[in-house]
């Protein structure tokens, strides 16, 4: 079992460190950032038999923890109890809350880290986000889509390849829809013969 659990913006690595080493967990290994990847930390923790992977996400500029192993469940409600983080809701609440472009990309960053399931209110948030009038916020819109990684997104964003006025915008709807269309093993789509738009 694996999850992701999105940190809050008022966490730092420090503060994570100092409740990884109060939960006693072993720092196993240390990536340092480079342009392919992102810092990470790895902790061991059960004796191996669980691991926790803390990520410094540049790309969309957020904090993240993936836990996996046997007590992957138990891990998760730890951190959540122990540190401030950030479930879809929240993220939707900026969305909502949003009345500038920058305040827009960041949550729909927050969103599609934090999002696990598709559903109907996510969906919706990122088709509004999709449509929004400043090309930054489409353009942040398609790329978050990748994290989540749902096939209910890639008609979203075969559309938008397909009607956005901004040819900047369109082109990195293409490139995105071929990449989840991929991901996705939906060969179909990779071609772009999605007739669902």
């Amino acid at each position: 079992m694996t999850r992701r659990i999105v940190l809050s913006p008022n966490i730092t690595r420090r503060q994570f460190e100092d409740y990884a080493f109060d939960a006693g967990w072993r720092l196993h290994q240390v990536v340092d950032a480079d342009q392919e990847r992102p810092y990470e930390e790895i902790w061991a923790v059960d004796d191996g038999q669980s691991a926790v992977h803390y990520i410094e996400d540049e790309l969309l500029g957020l904090l993240y923890v993936i836990v996996m192993g046997e007590n992957a469940r138990e891990l998760d409600t730890g951190l959540r109890r122990g540190l401030d983080t950030v479930r879809p809701e929240v993220a939707l609440g900026w969305l909502e809350d949003a009345t500038w472009a920058g305040a827009r990309v960041q949550a729909v960053a927050y969103l599609a880290a934090a999002a696990e399931q598709p559903a109907p209110d996510l969906i919706h948030a990122f088709d509004r986000l999709m449509r929004d009038p400043d090309a930054d916020v489409r353009r942040a819109a398609l790329f978050a889509a990748t994290y989540p990684r749902w096939p209910e997104l890639l008609t979203l964003i075969r559309s938008v390849a397909k009607h956005d006025t901004d040819s900047e915008v369109r082109a990195v709807a293409d490139q995105v829809a071929q990449v989840l269309a991929r991901d996705l093993g939906d060969a179909d789509r990779v071609d772009g013969r999605d007739n669902a738009v």
